[in-house]
C-alpha cells in the first residue's frame, strides 16, 4: 500500500469534498473504488499528490490516503482507482494555513523551491503527519 496526500475542502454541508472540479464527498476509513481506468484526467480517476506535488494543489483540508492498486504517474499528480483516508488533521486551521502559505511563498521570491515549501508545510501539521507519503 502507498500513501499520498489528497487535497480536499469543506462543502456547503461541512463535509470533506473533492476540489478542483471533483464532487466526491470523503469520510475517514471509507474505501472509494469509483474510478474508471483511462487518461489521468479522465472523469472518475481519484487524483492525489506526492509530497512534491502538494504546493501546487494545496487546499484547506489536506489528508493522507492509502492506495491499493495501480497508480498512474503524472508530472504534477497521480491518479488512482481506489483510496481511503487514513490520516486527517482537523486541528489544522486550513484557511489560516492557506493565508500563511501564500505569505510564505511570496516571501521566498527567487529563493522559492518545492523542497523549502514542503518543509514549511510539514511544520504546519502534527509531527509525523506526512510520514510515509510518497516523495
Amino acid at each position: 500500500m502507498k500513501l499520498y496526500v489528497k487535497c480536499l475542502m469543506l462543502n456547503a454541508d461541512r463535509r470533506l469534498s473533492s476540489c478542483n472540479g471533483g464532487t466526491l464527498e470523503w469520510e475517514q476509513d471509507t474505501v472509494y473504488p469509483n474510478a474508471r481506468p483511462g487518461s489521468l484526467c479522465a472523469a472518475g480517476y481519484i487524483h492525489a499528490c506526492r509530497m512534491k506535488d502538494v504546493p501546487q494543489w494545496i487546499a484547506t483540508h489536506n489528508v493522507i490516503i492509502e492506495v491499493d492498486g495501480p497508480v498512474v504517474e503524472g508530472p504534477d499528480k497521480v491518479g488512482v482507482l481506489n483510496a481511503r483516508i487514513v490520516r486527517a488533521a482537523p486541528e489544522v486551521d486550513g484557511l489560516m494555513m492557506l493565508a500563511d502559505f501564500a505569505e510564505y511563498v511570496a516571501g521566498l521570491g527567487a529563493a522559492y523551491s518545492v523542497e523549502k515549501v514542503v518543509e514549511w508545510l510539514k511544520g504546519q501539521y502534527p509531527a509525523g503527519f506526512f510520514d510515509g507519503v510518497e516523495a
